[in-house]
């Protein structure tokens, strides 16, 4: 990510047949939600039904001239990448290179790379304001005024990550494999009506509920504990609509008030930020440099 942030990466480039990057999709970034589908997975097997939805999976092309033209060379909705030519996939552990989950991919990497970012960058942000001692601080509230003013910006990033924020929409019903859409949507933890963020809507977005499932992973919850805090009250500020963000999510109040109760019902001490009044972030008109 730059100054010496490692990340993950997921991009998306066409190639020639021998092996030679052509157009490259990804920018100078990464492929992640918010990237439209129709530019995702150049350079990658692509199996599963996805309607009339465009993408650049299981495209080779001879040479550059053929990159104007990609539009004839797409090819979509495969089941069996064996019986579309397109590769052998006996030596691999899977016979597909399944679009549902190559989507799961990109969000989770969007979030772990945030992750990473506030690990790597806070602390150091806090060193060089000379406020290193409060680096171990659990609360938000407890952080001087001077570190509350500088950390929202990388907070409310991974914040905007974990809501789904901007996500590029599917114009048509999805469909990979049943086996790991299954497995995957077991993993829980589900509440006692059997609802969990793990749930997937493959109609219209890729969940089905507007908070992330990384909220419970060992990444998460290994974050400096004032990060998790205001994390936590923004999370919780939105789902109860204290907090407004028209136009960045697709989701409307009763599927908030759904992700609300499953997290009540599966995240410990969650119910402690419910029905918090949460001061205004800081506006500056010199953002910080991380």
């Amino acid at each position: 990510m730059g100054g010496g942030v490692p990340m993950l990466m997921a991009l998306s480039s066409l190639y020639s047949t021998g092996n030679v990057p052509l157009e490259n999709y990804s920018g100078i970034g990464n492929i992640n939600d918010t990237s439209p589908i129709d530019i995702r997975w150049g350079g990658w097997y692509v199996s599963g039904e996805h309607g009339s939805q465009k993408h650049l999976g299981n495209i080779l092309l001879e040479d550059y001239d053929e990159v104007a033209k990609v539009e004839a060379h797409r090819r979509g909705n495969i089941r069996d990448l064996n019986a579309a030519g397109l590769v052998d996939t006996s030596p691999y552990p899977g016979a597909g290179s399944d679009i549902v989950a190559l989507m799961v991919l990109e969000h989770q990497l969007s979030v772990q790379n945030q992750i990473t970012y506030i690990k790597f960058k806070a602390p150091a942000v806090l060193k060089r304001r000379g406020l290193e001692d409060y680096a171990a601080v659990e609360r938000w509230d407890d952080l001087p005024q001077r570190a509350r003013d500088v950390l929202p910006r990388m907070l409310g990033k991974l914040v905007q990550r974990l809501l789904f924020f901007d996500a590029a929409p599917l114009q048509d019903r999805f469909q990979g494999n049943a086996d790991y859409a299954r497995w995957f949507q077991s993993q829980g933890p589900a509440d006692a009506q059997g609802r969990s963020l793990r749930q997937l809507e493959l109609n219209t977005r890729l969940f089905a509920y507007p908070v992330s499932y990384l909220l419970y992973s060992e990444d998460f919850n290994t974050l400096p504990g004032y990060a998790r805090d205001y994390v936590y009250a923004r999370l919780a500020a939105y789902l109860e609509g204290r907090e407004r963000y028209p136009g960045r999510q697709p989701f409307n109040d009763s599927q908030r008030q759904q992700a609300l109760e499953i997290l009540l019902a599966t995240l410990p001490g969650f119910a402690a930020y419910t029905g918090l009044d949460l001061p205004p972030e800081p506006v500056s008109s010199n953002p910080v440099s991380y």
